[in-house]
């Protein structure tokens, strides 16, 4: 009885396996695990989950473009709501979106998911020389992002290395998705003050314009409570280093995937709304 179960078992398991691999379900971005951006894209990298496709250039950006200096490019930074993750194809994500509506521009978009504006803002520190000369920085952040820099926590949500079973990772990834692991103790990223790490982004990059967006969740948007009420007194000093913009009109609780995320009509939104903020 034994052996005969087993004999079901294994060509079952074998079938998942090569169905989980050649329908893309384990086929995410891996990373990078460290004490700077605690989590980051490997630099040059492309795949396919189910029919959306994804890349990664060699400035681990979620770009299929490489990234050049011309003195005008924009260049997003932010957490998943920029990264876009596996609901969206390469050229729904924002980034892509807004690449098609600049007319003089390029724009490019380096985030990971849950990173926080300390995550975008030690990037931009690293490649100061790289990105130097960059027209515009578009911050896209929202009310969790101004706490400690996020840190790698496990393989399910930030994987490393390819996974030796895809079906196993899927399992695990998205039938179980709560890190347990506590972070290595090398691979802290150590929290600090943003203010004065942006303004001394800010001095190197002296001909950069800086611009951070407050993406509402959908509760808050529901609510219209807006992040710069959220922000409270701190606003005005942040405002003495960089332009802050938020929502007109142009955004609807039918663009939100889930409490937070944009759906693909979302994110051609919010694409639109940052279109509009470069020409203020």
């Amino acid at each position: 009885m034994i052996k005969k179960g087993f004999l079901v078992i294994v060509p079952l398991l074998i079938l998942a396996e090569v169905a989980v691999r050649i329908l893309g379900i384990a086929n995410v971005p891996i990373r990078e695990a460290n004490n700077v951006n605690g989590y980051i894209p490997l630099a040059s990298q492309s795949g396919r989950f189910l029919l959306n496709d994804w890349s990664i250039n060699s400035m681990r950006m979620i770009s299929s473009t490489e990234f050049t200096t011309q003195n005008n490019e924009v260049l997003l930074v932010g957490d998943s709501v920029i990264f876009g993750g596996n609901p969206l194809s390469q050229q729904q994500r924002v980034g892509a979106q807004l690449d098609t509506l600049l007319s003089n521009s390029t724009s490019y978009a380096i985030a990971d998911g849950r990173w926080s504006f300390k995550n975008g803002l030690n990037y931009i520190e690293q490649n100061l020389e790289e990105i130097k000369g960059t027209e515009t920085i578009i911050f896209v952040l929202n009310s969790d992002d101004f706490n400690a820099p996020s840190s790698w926590r496990c393989m399910s949500d930030h994987p490393t290395e390819k996974p030796y079973s895809h079906l196993l990772f899927s399992i695990r990834k998205y039938f179980s998705p709560i890190c347990e692991n506590e972070t290595p103790s090398h691979l802290v990223v150590p929290d600090y003050e943003y203010i004065d790490k942006f303004r001394l982004i800010k001095s190197a990059l002296s001909e950069t314009r800086f611009i951070v967006f407050l993406y509402q969740n959908k509760s808050e948007f529901s609510a219209s409570i807006t992040l710069r009420s959220l922000l409270d007194s701190q606003v005005l000093q942040y405002a003495e280093v960089f332009e802050l913009v938020d929502y007109a009109d142009m955004w609807d609780l039918n663009y939100y995937s889930d409490s937070i995320h944009p759906n693909a009509d979302g994110a051609a939104a919010l694409a639109r709304i940052l279109n509009e903020a470069l020409r203020l």
